[in-house]
């Protein structure tokens, strides 16, 4: 007997009579999820593996065959006669006998069927007791899990290395998150979500804390990549950055900002000086008139030496109070913040068509950060929201949780706010990305419907991916600790039904990898062993050769 995915587009055939027979329903079974029992010497297949089972729906056209797809989230082996409670004794010689009755069994969680249109539909009849349970055939799973050319290739399924598994670049509209604990390949899954973009002609901007994506023009084994030159690589003059310049074959800019450049209201913003305070924010304004009329270029030093001349010498009293005042907050907040330089860096030297820019802000750290991250994105949704850039623009953001904290107000976080609520109209869409879900601004992380979830174990992380994520089962959040490294859960507006899939690896080159403890330690011996150290500039990153 022919069967087929219920797509006319699709069309995929597949003989029943060439799929391995799994097992029968049994018991009670619902439209979500029943229960097939398998012959025991086989045993039950193995977990998250796909089948499927022939129903009846009605559509259009009437009460039709379709054929249901299903995910097995628990196998279960047991024995009619071995028990827990019974005896050792009685368990060895019955085990030496042969006489046992073993069950197998599974539990499978429906997914849908594929209607005519190519959209999933949840079935509304139960699936009836007695029919044979399928192993899914490869086909079909292709045509579940792919949405054509408006897709972009993650990896594969965990337990079909053949099934490739993509997600729809529309389904990107809605947001996205991307979490998991250190370690479990967070970088990884970004970087290949930022090469499938790569691919479909997108602008990307990524503020990247750990030099994580600076090599994203290069192989690892340090070749240019087909699209080097639309990758620019921005270092502030505060990122220590654990690469020099001369090692990535991108194109490298400075990324600063001219002090002069800076209006009234941006300096308010940057020393958080509220409304309320008129003869603070006055003292400033008349400082800066100064300045622009007099010297046309300034840096925060002329600004302090402005406002503490008007503190000396101004005749009204209260604003020779509030420059002294305002003098003390500039002297504080802005003396010395690696970000300022002789010339600020255009939006449209960051915003360019087909083009990624990476914002190295390794070893840029508190308000500099803070200040530096509002920058961009402050600039990236003018440009967009205004008309200049007219193209899709997708952001970004590692480390979230320090852009959007959770359990304090930062200049950034106002405006990824912004973003998230209003961006999607434009044409802006988030990527966050951090290991700590929980100390994420909860209403920037419900904004980002689709999820990419990886290894987890922290119960508090957990609580805070089941709070903004709607489509995460209770099933789905207890499977997040055993998911190995590489392996996530998708789920959201991106792909039709929540997966586990094998994230394949980043075509370019790894920038924030951990280091080699070993061979670094095997140097370490050898140096020491024949006193050759010396004090000189050490070579950095993956540069740093040990081998033996």
């Amino acid at each position: 007997m022919d069967g087929w995915s219920c797509t006319r587009e699709v069309r995929d055939v597949f003989r029943l009579s060439d799929l391995d027979v799994l097992g029968r329903i049994v018991g009670e079974a619902t439209p979500t999820r029943f229960i097939f029992s398998c012959d025991p010497s086989s045993g039950p297949p193995e977990r998250w593996e796909y089948v499927i089972v022939e129903s009846y729906e009605r559509t259009s056209r009437g009460m039709e065959r379709v054929f249901v797809l299903a995910q097995v989230e628990k196998p279960v082996s047991a024995s009619m006669v071995l028990q827990p409670t019974t005896d050792h004794q009685a368990v060895e010689r019955i085990a030496d006998m042969g006489v046992d009755r073993r069950i197998a069994y599974a539990q499978a969680r429906v997914l849908g069927y594929l209607s005519e249109d190519g959209s999933v539909r949840i079935p509304r009849r139960a699936i009836v007791p007695g029919k044979v349970v399928y192993r899914a055939p490869s086909n079909l799973l292709k045509d579940f899990f792919s949405y054509g050319e408006a897709s972009i290739e993650l990896g594969c399924l965990i337990t079909r290395p053949e099934v490739p598994v993509s997600i729809s670049v529309q389904g990107l509209r809605r947001h996205l998150a991307i979490l998991a604990a250190t370690g479990a390949g967070k970088s990884n899954t970004a970087a290949v979500l930022v090469e499938g973009l790569m691919k479909k002609g997108a602008t990307v901007v990524i503020l990247d804390p750990h030099a994580d994506y600076v090599f994203l023009g290069q192989t690892p084994d340090g070749r240019p990549m087909e699209y080097v030159e639309r990758v620019t690589v921005f270092r502030n003059p505060g990122s220590t950055g654990r690469y020099s310049p001369s090692q990535i074959l991108a194109e490298v800019k400075e990324f600063t900002i001219r002090f002069a450049d800076l209006e009234s209201e941006d300096l308010f913003s940057m020393l958080d000086i509220p409304q309320s305070s008129v003869h603070i924010r006055r003292a400033i304004s008349l400082a800066l008139d100064y300045l622009k009329e007099r010297r046309g270029s300034y840096t925060p030093s002329d600004l302090v030496e402005k406002l503490n001349s008007m503190a000396e010498e101004a005749e009204d009293h209260r604003l020779r109070l509030a420059a002294s005042s305002a003098a003390e907050r500039v002297r504080q907040r802005l003396l010395g913040l690696p970000i300022f330089g002789e010339s600020t860096t255009p939006w449209h030297e960051i915003l360019r068509p087909w083009h990624v820019s990476v914002i190295d802000l390794s070893g840029v750290t508190g308000y500099a950060f803070d200040f530096t991250a509002t920058r961009v994105l402050s600039d990236v949704y003018w440009a967009v929201s205004s008309g200049r850039f007219r193209y899709p623009v997708f952001l970004v953001l590692e480390e979230a949780h320090k852009i959007v904290p959770a359990d304090r107000e930062t200049h950034s976080k106002r405006i990824v706010n912004v973003i998230a609520s209003e961006g999607r109209k434009f044409g802006i869409y988030l990527v966050l990305i951090s290991q700590r879900p929980c100390k994420i601004d909860p209403d920037s992380l419900s904004m980002c419907q689709n999820q990419i979830i990886l290894s987890m174990v922290n119960p508090k992380d957990q609580e805070a991916v089941r709070a903004a994520a709607e489509r995460v089962s209770e099933e789905l959040l207890r499977d997040l600790p055993g998911l190995n490294v590489g392996e996530a859960v998708l789920v959201g507006e991106f792909t039709r039904v929540p997966v586990t899939v094998k994230i394949k690896r980043r075509r370019s080159k790894e920038g924030g990898a951990d280091i080699d403890v070993v061979q670094r330690l095997r140097a370490a011996r050898e140096e020491a062993e024949i006193g050759s150290f010396k004090d000189v500039d050490m070579p950095r990153g993956d540069d740093w050769d040990v081998s033996p």
